[in-house]
């Protein structure tokens, strides 16, 4: 990723999965983990970051310190047997655009969604497959307006 400093300053306005540090008092003021996100996603991180500057709590970067990832070698988004990721992204930040932001930002990111989609059937670019995929995210939409609706 890049370093979010664009300005010289240490404040950014993400909070990146994995590698940052929170205040536990914090932590529990904003929330906690929001535990809708489908973990073949993601956006959690973003959404967390938004919940933050929400909150008035400032998030700094440092551009010095050294990440290890010491993570599984295989399962989640690695998993070959996980072929909806970017399905899962798509619903991840639909949940994102409804739970914080107007209904006009929410219904214009699907409206787009639904055209692309379209558009490749029409193309006949893999007809089927993209039907399908637009049936798949039509239906986490509808799971997201449920979730935030009740």
């Amino acid at each position: 990723t890049k370093n979010p400093d664009h300005s010289g300053s240490h404040f950014c306005n993400a909070a990146p999965a994995g590698c940052f540090a929170i205040l536990k008092s914090v932590f529990d003021k904003i929330g906690g983990y929001d535990l809708f996100f489908d973990p073949n996603g993601a956006g959690e991180d973003r959404e967390m970051a938004i919940r933050l500057l929400q909150n008035r709590s400032a998030i700094f970067y440092n551009g010095k310190a050294k990440l290890i990832h010491l993570a599984e070698s295989n399962g989640g988004r690695r998993s070959e047997s996980v072929s909806n990721t970017p399905d899962s992204f798509k619903k991840n930040i639909g949940y994102i655009l409804r739970k914080h932001f107007d209904t006009y930002e929410f219904n214009k990111y699907i409206d787009k969604e639904i055209k692309s989609r379209i558009i490749k059937i029409v193309r006949f670019d893999k007809p089927l497959y993209n039907f399908n995929q637009l049936r798949v995210f039509l239906k986490s939409i509808k799971e997201v307006k449920n979730y935030i609706n009740h």
